[in-house]
């Protein structure tokens, strides 16, 4: 692992002189200046994972600082140092966002416990931005590997449905990507940013399916020890994709309806509705007409799901893709395989 980069300022030299050798015995790469300007400076054209700062300084207070780092660069965490008896300083950086506040005189231990802390938020933050970022970018029309005519419409088609706020249902067999439509339209709309949260009622028995999409609270059946929070809320400001909507049971397809309508939801167990705010793309291999006609689909359900439609044909009816797809999955596990 590459040793954490940290910013730290202080205007007493000696004490500045001092922390910096403690910190670079631990294995810390560290930057120190005096003042506000330098380290605002520094963390434009520097990597900083971490940053400690005297909340006095020569040129600016602690909260305005903050303030600029802030400004620059969000994720990167903050620890004060302030002086003995300042408490009332501590309290409004914590308030403001602060990772965390020592006072003087600085007890070593505790400050090495705190960066540790510190460098591990930060890090986790950054994989996480990492990964969403590499989300995006796998879930992208661009990442679709097709020379078929027929599938550069339903990319078309997911594109232009993306920004809106529109349930989609995508159809087609078993195996054919309905799900990484699903995510391509979900990090293309405005909630790119917000939970893709994915489940298959054909996973579960019909009496789970309720409990996962809902939620209990504790006591609500035997066995729920404790309080499960269910996919609806899960996906709040985001979308919630429902794979093989039409396994799901015809006693719970009145309830399912209502959270459209109404976008609320109560979990089992619980009088108290809660309010959701979520997009619902669902997907079935199944003829949900013909389920229709025999009553074990509802009609005003359906309509609700089946806003817009995109079909998703299957390898056999564009042979043209087999070459390309070829292709790719050699590629794919030879670099895995390091052939």
């Amino acid at each position: 692992m590459k040793p954490y980069n940290l910013l730290l300022v202080e205007d007493e030299e000696i004490q500045r002189a001092e922390m910096k050798i403690i910190l670079e015995e631990e294995g810390y790469n560290v930057d120190d200046y005096e003042n506000a300007t330098e380290a605002i400076d520094i963390i434009r054209n520097k990597t900083i994972d971490v940053v400690i700062t005297d909340y006095n300084l020569p040129d600016k207070d602690g909260l305005e600082l903050f303030s600029d780092i802030r400004a620059l660069n969000p994720e990167i965490p903050v620890i004060f140092i302030t002086a003995y008896g300042t408490i009332d300083k501590a309290v409004s950086v914590m308030k403001a966002g602060a990772f965390d506040y020592l006072s003087k005189p600085i007890n070593t231990e505790e400050l090495l416990v705190i960066i540790e802390r510190a460098c591990a938020h930060h890090a986790l933050i950054s994989e996480n931005i990492r990964l969403r970022k590499e989300l995006k970018e796998r879930y992208t029309a661009k990442g679709v590997v097709s020379a078929s005519s027929k599938i550069q419409d339903v990319m078309n088609l997911a594109s232009r449905v993306a920004p809106s706020k529109a349930s989609v249902l995508i159809r087609g067999e078993s195996g054919v990507g309905k799900e990484i439509i699903a995510r391509i339209i979900h990090y293309a709309s405005p909630r790119k940013d917000a939970p893709f949260v994915a489940f298959n009622v054909a996973a579960l028995s019909p009496t789970l399916i309720e409990s996962e999409l809902f939620g209990h609270q504790k006591g609500a059946f035997t066995g729920a020890d404790r309080a499960h929070q269910g996919r609806f809320v899960q996906a709040h400001t985001g979308t919630l994709f429902i794979d093989e909507i039409g396994d799901i049971p015809i006693e719970l397809q009145t309830k399912f309806l209502r959270v459209l309508q109404e976008n609320t939801i109560e979990p089992l167990g619980s009088s108290k509705a809660i309010p959701i705010d979520i997009r619902v793309i669902a997907a079935t291999n199944k003829d949900i007409e013909a389920m229709m006609k025999k009553g074990l689909f509802r009609e005003d359900l359906y309509y609700r799901l089946n806003v817009v439609t995109i079909y998703i044909p299957p390898l056999r009816e564009r042979k043209e893709d087999i070459l390309p797809l070829t292709d790719l999955f050699i590629k794919k596990y030879a670099s895995e395989n390091k052939k």
